[in-house]
């Protein structure tokens, strides 16, 4: 596992920010953050809002242009996918339960845009808090669970996966 905070320029970061969280940004509901089966909330519980910008070999959104930034950073072998997650505040942090992205192996990544209380938290029990502009990066096979957050309207980060 390894943290980079600052990972990209703050221009850059600033431009992620401001669009991804602006009005005109398109949002969509999704009623499952993670599989029944590997839920740790109350089924009501489980949901966010997302935007796939990459995924199935293909640009599935003209916002996958935002995070190109991001992308170069990287500097990735191949892409596999790129969703921008956003989670509502509630009033107790809400743990969705563990998950894998892929069930192949590669790297996953988590960009952090806004800084707020809540967290990604592992099996083996660390947990990396979400601090605008960090981004973490982990073997894909790594279980992994988001959280809520109580402090922001918001907790939105981008979740990547690559070779």
């Amino acid at each position: 596992m390894k943290i980079i905070d600052d990972f990209l320029h703050e221009k850059d970061h600033q431009h992620i920010c401001h669009v991804i969280m602006g009005e005109r940004f398109p949002w969509f509901f999704i009623d499952e953050v993670v599989e029944p089966h590997q839920m740790e909330a109350k089924e009501i519980d489980n949901f966010q809002f997302y935007h796939s910008m990459f995924d199935e070999y293909r640009q599935k959104s003209d916002f996958y242009e935002l995070v190109r930034p991001l992308i170069h950073a990287i500097n990735p072998k191949a892409v596999i996918r790129v969703k921008a997650n956003l989670i509502p505040r509630y009033s107790e942090i809400i743990t969705h339960g563990y998950h894998t992205d892929t069930d192949f192996d590669n790297v996953t990544a988590i960009y952090y845009v806004n800084t707020n209380n809540g967290y990604t938290k592992f099996e083996n029990g660390e947990k990396i808090e979400s601090v605008a502009n960090r981004i973490v990066f982990f073997d894909s096979n790594m279980k992994h669970s988001g959280t809520t957050c109580t402090d922001q309207q918001t907790r939105v980060a981008i979740n990547l996966n690559f070779f």
